[in-house]
This record gives C-alpha cells, structure tokens and sequence, in this order.
C-alpha cells in the first residue's frame, strides 16, 4: 500500500515480526479495540486517529545510528542535530557533526519543505 502512514507501517511490522494487537495496545497504551479499529481503518479523519498514530510512532519508531550503532527515537536526533554546535566537548561536538550529515536527520521544526 503505497499511501500507508508511517504509524501503519510501523504496527504492521510490529504485528509481521509476531507480535499481536493486545501487545502493541499494551505498548502503545491504548485498548486492543482502539488497534483493531485503527488498522481496519475505522478511525479515518478523527481525533483518535491523531492520537494513535502519535501513540504508535512514539514507541516504535527508532532507527540505529550511523555513528555510534546504538537504537535512537526521532526525538534523540532532533535534539542533538539542532542544538548549538558543542564547542569544547571534543565527543559531543563529534556527534553533532555526524548528525548534520545523518541520512536519518530529521527535518528542521518549522521548516518548510
């Protein structure tokens, strides 16, 4: 399904790598309901549909990064990628000049694409 959201990507592997409905409800925490109705497409255009979405990429969506191999939430590389350059922290500043050339950099809050 070339137009899935990246929350519906995100659950659909979850379930494809064996998990079931109530294990990501509990995960996400949300009813086993709430996920069925989500991926039957039942929340289309609804506030709900907001909230579980935001409830499904907050705990699933993490990527390994480049620079030191370790699991990171998109929250983890927004805050180090667009802080001030760490000057004088020779590991930080090495990090931080990783991140503005990371495949995984997230975009800039407010920035227009």
């Amino acid at each position: 399904m070339a137009d899935q959201s990246p929350a519906m990507a995100l659950c659909r592997a979850q379930l494809e790598a064996g998990h079931s409905r109530t294990w990501i409800a509990a995960e996400i925490g949300m009813s086993d309901s709430h996920v069925r109705r989500y991926l039957l497409g039942h929340y289309a255009g609804t506030k709900s549909l907001v909230n579980i979405e935001k409830a499904i990429v907050k705990r699933f969506d993490r990527r390994i990064c480049p620079h030191d191999g370790q699991e990171k939430q998109p929250v983890q590389c927004q805050r180090v990628a667009f802080r001030s350059r760490p000057y004088g922290f020779p590991d930080a500043e090495t990090l931080w000049l990783a991140c503005q050339t990371c495949p995984h950099k997230p975009q800039q809050p407010g920035a227009q694409s």
